[in-house]
C-alpha cells in the first residue's frame, strides 16, 4: 500500500493587498496555479466574465469542474449590486 503524499499550502496574504502561495508535495516546492474568485472585489461585469472564461480555459479538467461549480453557485445580484 502506497503512502498518501503530504500536500502543504502556504498562503501569505498582505492585508488589503495581494497574496503569495507556495505548494509543497512531500516537502518539495511545486508549481501552483492560483484561481481567485472574489465576487465582492468590485469587478465590473465585462472583466468578471473575461476572468471567468480565462480561468476555465486554463484549468485542468478537475480544477475546471470545481471552478464551474463555484461560478454557478454565485448569485448574479451579489456580483453586480454595486452597479
Amino acid at each position: 500500500m502506497s503512502k498518501e503524499p503530504v500536500i502543504e499550502l502556504v498562503v501569505f496574504r498582505v492585508p488589503d493587498g495581494g497574496s503569495e502561495v507556495d505548494l509543497f508535495v512531500d516537502g518539495v516546492l511545486c508549481q501552483a496555479v492560483e484561481y481567485h474568485i472574489d465576487p465582492g472585489r468590485g469587478a465590473d461585469c465585462a472583466s468578471w466574465q473575461e476572468r471567468l472564461e480565462a480561468n476555465l480555459a486554463e484549468a485542468t479538467p478537475a480544477a475546471r469542474l470545481r471552478l464551474q461549480q463555484i461560478y454557478d453557485s454565485i448569485e448574479p445580484i451579489y456580483l453586480w449590486e454595486r452597479g
